[in-house]
């Protein structure tokens, strides 16, 4: 993915700029969480790459987090926000592939399940 970084919008389709019928920025519009405290004012995009949901996403969510493979794809994400001045998002690397949960058997639980927990809208577009 850091190699498809430089041409990331003439490689990979998108499809919320692909969007015709406005069905993914109604659904988003529709669970806005910008005025709710706890879970349904977060939101995580798995996956984010060049952060094409992130400035939508932004509007609608008191906290947005979102995590990509490609440390190039997550650099073009932040300068992308920095750019619209958006404060309320946070992109990070981060390997989707790991297990962020499991259970041993013995009840003690490992990874990130209370994070996911954590979130009331989630957006999966490029995973």
């Amino acid at each position: 993915w850091n190699h498809q970084a430089r041409n990331y919008d003439d490689n990979i389709f998108s499809t919320i700029d692909e969007d015709a019928t406005g069905i993914i920025a109604r659904t988003i519009e529709r669970c806005d969480g910008s005025e709710k405290d706890g879970p349904w004012g977060r939101c995580i995009d798995l996956g984010c790459g060049a952060g094409k949901y992130l400035m939508k996403l932004s509007g609608h969510f008191r906290e947005v987090v979102a995590y990509d493979l490609s440390p190039k794809l997550v650099a073009l994400s932040n300068k992308e926000l920095k750019k619209h001045g958006i404060h309320n998002v946070e992109v990070a690397v981060r390997d989707l592939s790991q297990v962020w949960y499991r259970d041993d058997g013995t009840g003690s639980q490992f990874g990130q399940m209370a994070e996911m927990e954590s979130y009331g809208f989630a957006v999966m577009a490029n995973v």
